[in-house]
């Protein structure tokens, strides 16, 4: 009696036996079955395949239209937020030239040379006032520089 083979079970004739033409027909018929079968499988897996590509290519084309649409909204936003920007800057560097005017006043009524100096600054309390530049005289109650 003939071996057979481990996947298909086709026949494998003893050394001492001739091949019989029933025997290779046999194979022949397991190997012709298992090749449809393979063929009909590759198929099915083309077919789904080409399925998944062209679902592929329609969730890329969505995707790319996606993020080109939020990128011109981006751009819009970034271009009103500039304008915002600008225009609140040039509010704010306004107010910011007057302020430090307004310091520079102050700064050169109290911390010049007094005696010589017409304008008088006159405080009541000191509390909370911290001298950075300048001595402060307790006896004549004035800053001298």
């Amino acid at each position: 009696m003939p071996d057979r083979t481990k996947n298909y079970q086709l026949p494998l004739p003893l050394e001492e036996e001739y091949y019989s033409i029933a025997v290779v027909n046999e194979t022949t018929e397991k190997i012709d079955a298992q090749l449809r079968v393979n063929a009909d499988e590759a198929e099915s897996l083309r077919t789904d395949l080409t399925s998944y590509a062209e679902q592929l290519t329609e969730s890329s084309q969505e995707l790319s239209s996606e993020i080109e649409e939020l990128r011109a909204d981006l751009n819009s936003l970034s271009g009103q937020i500039s304008t915002e920007v600008g225009e609140s800057l040039t509010g704010l560097t306004g107010r910011v030239t007057v302020n430090e005017s307004k310091i520079a006043t102050l700064w050169d009524a109290i911390f010049t040379n007094i005696t010589g100096n017409p304008f008088t600054v006159a405080f009541s309390s000191l509390s909370g006032i911290t001298v950075t530049a300048g001595v402060w005289n307790a006896a004549k109650a004035r800053l001298e520089c």
